[in-house]
């Protein structure tokens, strides 16, 4: 019967609808360190952005938007 579901499903629901950021996010291989340091590279103008991928083992695509503040709003 789906009434002793209902605990299961309210926790399955709150997990969907709830946006998890930054390092707190289960599969982020980042923290608010490295952000930091990503941003400061990126303005020290010492680095392009293949080169700041490569140095914090991550793609293109998350640098960019990490520069671009599209994600780590927050920091």
């Amino acid at each position: 019967s789906n009434i002793w579901r209902a605990p299961e499903f309210m926790l399955e629901m709150e997990l969907k609808t709830k946006t998890i950021n930054g390092e707190a996010h289960p599969f982020s291989k980042l923290n608010e360190n490295i952000i930091l340091q990503i941003r400061n590279d990126w303005q020290s103008k010492k680095y392009f952005q293949r080169e700041l991928a490569d140095k914090y083992q991550t793609t293109i695509g998350n640098i960019n938007h990490i520069i671009k503040r599209y994600t780590w709003k927050h920091i």
